[in-house]
């Protein structure tokens, strides 16, 4: 009880505590079926309409394969007819969430959480983040009849402690942070470099070469013994992220930062420390009132990381813009993938280049490591799928040859794997938006002007209704087609067993397209999905062409955790053999 009481923001907590059984008993334990809110199926069925004004109404396509259940539109589950008050759904209150969160310790594990409250509410649900509270969607219905209705300026909800620390240093905001007009307006530069494909071909052979430096890197891990020698390759995720940390400064900055030398240098190490310690006390402040930054540590860790990054960034753009000067002095000509022509094209003002760039590098890092270190720990526990896999590889660029753009897309399996370790281990686990117009009606609700919506994409991709086998790492169920009949047939070195979990997880032809969106969806989606996803495939490429995996003897299981992105919570371990 002392500890909530410390956590909260007045002194009203006792009597928000003394009304809190009203609104959700503390269970020790949750039923893991069952206990849906009698809404549950107006939530997988309902409509979507503006309120207010009464500007439109939605009827969004059923999910693919499913019958269409557009007369239920409109209905709602209420005596009147009418939508109900966001008051009334289900969900928990403030001091219960800090209790989940403090005293259960689900602050590492945030995205479990979810999946608990899903099985209590239903696909809806009402939670909080410190002081801020949450409705919070798990059916994707739900989520796209809401993203399709989206404006010229969608609106992320704000990550506050993220827009304190701008507000309280003086520094512009980026993308991740801007709203409105001016977002929209560094949205459309950035689009034009990172979006389009023609402009992404260009990353390929600098983040070809920053593979080709990981190979060797790993390679040298295996030390004098024999070609054919089994290595250890331990805390593979640190490794890799490393390696993702390179290859978007690369992109980035166009220079190298020494990530994958034997010594790394001393900014390079502590602007990545920077980036872990800002974004694992991110949780933290934000869940705490901001009364108590000045008497827990974590306030202070969270500054203290993003002043690291910040200067640093500022340091290398402005080392760059004084070559680009140099350039244009000289009469020479300027050449340069993306700060270069930032710099260059003049759209964008040099503290909104600052602050973009400093917000594509936080993003990038994390999505790129984790999700290779998961592919690359299933891949060690699955021999079969990863001899297919490198069969693959080896088909379409057979020998010495190094992949490119082309060759990735003809590697169905490769592309499969990143996509399943993508919807297992979801970097961003949920999304977030925050209603601006009128209010919509969602769900039989009534969401007012300034709701914050979370969009619980882990919760889907655990939802074995959606994913059938959800917590099975099955990356054919994203094969289609010849793709998927040559898995039948015996591709996936499983025979009958690999035939049989084709069939059982051939989801990919009738799967919703909102159940599986981990780059987001729309106008806010992820501006660096391409590069990103181009970085994962040659990297993984390479690595299965280049090494067998095999787990660690006696390793346990590794199991994802809520660093304000979902990582692995203990070290990755693996053994490699290089394949001659």
């Amino acid at each position: 009880m002392m500890m909530l009481l410390l956590l909260l923001p007045a002194p009203r907590a006792l009597v928000r505590w003394a009304a809190l059984p009203q609104r959700l008993p503390l269970p020790l334990t949750v039923p893991r079926a069952g206990l849906r809110s009698p809404h549950t199926a107006l939530f997988s069925r309902g409509a979507v309409s503006r309120s207010a004004s009464g500007a439109s109404s939605v009827a969004t396509a059923r999910r693919r394969g499913a019958a269409d259940d557009g007369k239920l539109a409109g209905k709602f589950d209420s005596p009147t007819g009418q939508p109900r008050s966001v008051k009334e759904i289900p969900g928990v209150g403030m001091l219960s969430s800090l209790y989940w969160l403090i005293i259960r310790g689900y602050v590492s594990e945030y995205h479990e959480l979810q999946i608990i409250h899903h099985k209590r509410f239903g696909s809806m649900w009402t939670s909080y983040t410190g002081r801020e509270m949450f409705v919070c969607l798990a059916d994707p219905d739900l989520i796209e009849q809401l993203m399709r209705q989206e404006g010229p300026y969608p609106v992320r909800v704000i990550m506050s402690a993220w827009d304190d620390y701008l507000m309280m240093r003086g520094h512009s905001k980026g993308l991740l942070t801007q709203t409105g007009a001016d977002w929209k307006r560094m949205r459309e530069v950035l689009n034009q470099r990172m979006l389009k494909p023609r402009e992404v071909m260009q990353f390929a052979d600098p983040l070809n070469a920053v593979v080709t430096e990981l190979m060797g890197h790993v390679r040298a891990r295996r030390g004098n013994g024999a070609a054919t020698a089994v290595f250890p390759l331990p805390d593979v995720a640190q490794l890799l992220y490393r390696f993702a940390f390179e290859g978007v400064t690369t992109v980035l900055f166009e220079t190298r930062m020494g990530s994958l030398e034997e010594t790394v240098p001393k900014e390079t190490q502590d602007f990545i420390r920077a980036i872990e310690s800002m974004l694992s006390t991110t949780v933290h402040v934000m869940a705490l009132p901001r009364w108590t930054r000045p008497l827990l540590p974590f306030w202070g860790r969270f500054v203290q990381g993003w002043d690291v990054i910040v200067n640093t960034a500022t340091r290398l753009i402005n080392v760059k813009l004084a070559e680009v000067k140099d350039c244009i002095s000289r009469g020479q000509e300027v050449r340069g993938e993306y700060l270069t022509y930032l710099l260059a094209s003049d759209r964008l003002s040099l503290p909104e280049i600052y602050s973009n760039t400093t917000d594509i590098l936080l993003a990038g890092v994390d999505t790129t490591s984790n999700t290779l270190s998961w592919s690359l720990y299933h891949l060690a526990q699955m021999p079969a799928l990863q001899e297919a896999l490198c069969r693959e590889v080896n088909a379409v660029v057979p020998g010495d040859a190094v992949p490119g753009i082309d060759e990735v897309a003809r590697m169905p399996l490769l592309k499969a794997v990143i996509k399943e370790t993508l919807r297992l281990y979801p970097v961003v686990f949920q999304n977030a938006r925050c209603i601006v117009d009128d209010g919509v009606v969602l769900g039989g609700y009534s969401l007012p002007k300034g709701t914050n919506l979370s969009l619980c994409q882990y919760v889907l991709s655990m939802d074995g209704d959606v994913f059938p086998n959800p917590r099975e790492f099955q990356p054919q169920r994203w094969l289609r087609g010849k793709d998927r009949a040559a898995w039948r047939h015996g591709s996936g070195g499983e025979g009958e067993e690999g035939a049989a979990a084709a069939d059982d997880a051939a989801t990919s032809e009738k799967t919703h397209p909102f159940a599986y969106i981990p780059f987001g969806f729309g106008l806010r989606g992820c501006v660096g999905r391409r590069i990103a996803e181009l970085e994962m495939h040659l990297c993984l490429a390479r690595f299965v062409k280049t090494f067998e995996m095999m787990p660690e003897p006696g390793a346990k299981k590794v199991l994802p955790k809520t660093r304000g992105v979902l990582v692995p919570s203990t070290p990755i371990n693996l053994l490699l053999r290089e394949r001659l």
